[in-house]
Order: structure tokens, then sequence, then C-alpha cells
């Protein structure tokens, strides 16, 4: 009798879903090596092609289109066995989750589409802010999960991404450190703020905050005003805006998830808000 291997199962759908060798061992705790060789194993035991590797990119073959939602249906049918005999439900009915507006920011409706498809029986009960805010609410039990800014401390956490960050206006600077910076910025504790502020101390350009807002669309709707600049990850830059060369350099920045769902809800939610492109974090 001819059996399929579940890690070998489990490696190729993470690799599917991420696109990348290097994300998929991440997002499994393996190297990428352990998680090259399962998947080599699992198309020789087909004798076919799943995946085509490039320097660049991962994609499926037609081979590995056929395969994929058969492996969804096996691993989703282990997963839930093996919760059910834990005690642990398969899947909550509903999920509460806390998420950084600077950290998902337009990522956020994705994600959503991609844990409905992944769980159709879940309610998310899902509120937004910042990283401080919703990892407060988290530590408060609030909230079943948190995807958040990592903070100082780096805390242990489950990593998703790293991004870059971005100055932006809606226009080009220009007379650059004769006059302050205006700068629109999230209310409260912000630590993106807090770079951007440090950053500017630290190579003597004088800066002001002209606006504060309570939500990364209200800082966009502010900078395509023509308000002031600020500071966002370079996927979320708006086509209205531009980005700013000039400015000091900013580290990039790190987004986890902070849960105490078990393994199979976990590996869901990294697998929703880890978006195909991004460096790992």
């Amino acid at each position: 009798m001819r059996n399929l291997d579940l890690d070998q199962l489990r490696s190729f759908l993470a690799v599917a879903d991420l696109r990348s060798f290097t994300r998929a061992a991440e997002s499994l705790a393996a190297t990428q090596s352990a998680i090259s060789l399962r998947v080599a194993k699992l198309e020789d035991r087909f004798g076919r092609r799943l995946l085509v590797r490039t320097p660049r990119a991962v994609a499926l073959t037609e081979a590995g289109r056929q395969f994929l939602p058969h492996a969804r249906r096996i691993m989703a049918t282990h997963d839930e066995a093996l919760a059910a005999m834990d005690d642990v439900p398969a899947q909550p009915a509903v999920l509460r989750l806390a998420v950084s507006d600077h950290a998902v920011a337009g990522r956020l409706p994705a994600a959503l589409q991609a844990l409905r498809a992944a769980l159709p029986g879940l309610v998310p009960d899902v509120v937004a802010g910042t990283s401080a805010d919703m990892l407060a609410a988290y530590d408060e039990g609030a909230v079943d999960a948190a995807i958040v800014r990592q903070d100082a401390l780096r805390r242990e956490s489950l990593p998703l991404y790293r991004e870059a960050l971005a100055w932006i206006a809606s226009e080009p600077l220009t007379a650059l450190g004769e006059r302050p910076l205006d700068l629109v910025a999230l209310r409260g504790a912000c630590g993106v703020k807090a770079a951007m502020t440090r950053a500017l101390d630290q190579h003597g350009l004088p800066w002001r905050i002209v606006f504060q807002g309570g939500s990364v669309s209200a800082l966009q709707s502010a900078v395509e005003a023509g308000l002031g600049a600020t500071v966002v990850g370079r996927t979320h830059v708006p086509a209205s805006c531009t980005v700013l060369p000039g400015l000091p350099a900013l580290p990039a920045s790190r987004v986890v998830l902070h849960t105490r769902l078990p393994t199979p809800l976990r590996d869901v939610l990294r697998r929703a808000f880890s978006p195909v492109g991004r460096i790992p974090a």
C-alpha cells in the first residue's frame, strides 16, 4: 500500500502558499534544506514535479495545481482529528483578533478572505489600532491573537514578515533641513513615530508634528492633503504619494503574531497574514 507522508504534505502546502522555501521553512520551524528534501521526496513519490523553482520565485506546476486541493483536504482532516482527540475545538465559533493598523493596513481584506476560505465557519471579531494598544488587548486576554509590529522588548512571538519602511509625502521636499520637517503621525505611543523622530534627531534634522490621527487611513489622508510627511511600509504607499529621497534610512519593520491558539489555527493565521513578496521576519 502506498501512503502519503504528512510532513511532506505540510511542507508542500507551506511552499505553495508562501511561494518561498525560505518562508515555508520559517513558518514550520524547519531548515530550508529539510523543506526542500520533503518536497523532493513527495515529487519522487508521484514521479512528477509539483513546483517550479526559479531564483526569484516558486510556482505550482499543472500537477501541483491538481494536487493542491487534495493536499489541503488531507491536512485539514488530519488537523481536525488531532484537535478533536486533544479536546480542542477544530476552530472557534468566533476568532477575536487584534490587528495593528500600521503593520497590516491594506493587507487586512485579503487576510480576512484567506481566513474565511481556510475556516468557512469562522466569525472574525477584529479590532484595529496601534501595536501598543493591540498588544495590551492580547495581554489582558481580550483577544485570542494579536498581529503587531515587534516591540523593543523582542518578546516571544511568531515571525510573520519583515518590511522596509519609506518616507512619503504628497510631493518632493524642498529646502530639507532649512526649516522643520512637518510630520504626520499616529496619536499616542507608536513605534514607527518613535523611529522616524529618532532618525531625524540623529541626523540633526529639525521636525515638528503637525497632525496626529487615530488610524493609518487618517494619516494617508493628511499626507495626500499636503499637510506633511510620514513613514509607512513600502507596500502601503498610496498611489497619490511619492517616496522621499534624502531622508534618514529606517530599520525594517518586523511584524509578528502573538497567540495562545493551537498549532493548526496558528498556521492558518500565519498563512493568511504572511503576504508573498515580503522579506521573511
